[in-house]
C-alpha cells in the first residue's frame, strides 16, 4: 500500500498544495500572530535581520515534504476521517516536530529557547493536524 501511495501523483499533487497552504499558515504564525514573540526568542529584531532567497525558499520545500510525508502516513495507516486526521497530526507534530523545535532550540545562540520551542514547536503541530485533515479529506 505505501509503494502505491509514494507513486501516485496524488500524493505529489497534495504535497504541492498543503505545503503552499502551511507556507501560508507559516507566514501567518511567524509574522502577525507570533511574529514579535519569535523575533524576541530569537534574540534579533526583524528590523536588524536581512532575508535572503533560502529564508523563503527553505520553509516552502520543508512544508511540501511535511504534507507529502504525513500524507503517506494518513494513507498507511488508513485514516479516513478528519478524527483520525487529528490523532495522525496530533502524533507527527507532538511526536517530530515539537520536540526537534524544542531541541533546536536550546542552541547557544537562541535568546529565549523556551519561548522559541513553543512558537516554532506550536506551529509544527498545528501544520502537522492541518496537513492530515487535508490528505483525508480528499487531498492524499
Amino acid at each position: 500500500m505505501t509503494d502505491v501511495l509514494l507513486l501516485d501523483p496524488r500524493a505529489w499533487l497534495f504535497a504541492l498544495l498543503a505545503g503552499v497552504t502551511l507556507f501560508v499558515l507559516g507566514a501567518l504564525w511567524f509574522t502577525p500572530l507570533f511574529g514579535a514573540v519569535w523575533d524576541r526568542a530569537v534574540g534579533v529584531p526583524r528590523s536588524e535581520s536581512t532575508f535572503t532567497p533560502g529564508y523563503y525558499v527553505a520553509p516552502l520545500v520543508g512544508s511540501a515534504a511535511m504534507a507529502y510525508v504525513t500524507a503517506v502516513l494518513v494513507g498507511a495507516v488508513g485514516a479516513r476521517t478528519v478524527t483520525d486526521a487529528l490523532v495522525v497530526g496530533l502524533l507527527v507534530g507532538a511526536g517530530v516536530g515539537v520536540p526537534v523545535s524544542v531541541t533546536n532550540a536550546f542552541s547557544p545562540r537562541t535568546a529565549r529557547p523556551l519561548v522559541y520551542g513553543v512558537v516554532t514547536g506550536g506551529f509544527h503541530l498545528v501544520s502537522a493536524v492541518v496537513a492530515s485533515a487535508i490528505a483525508v479529506t480528499g487531498g492524499g
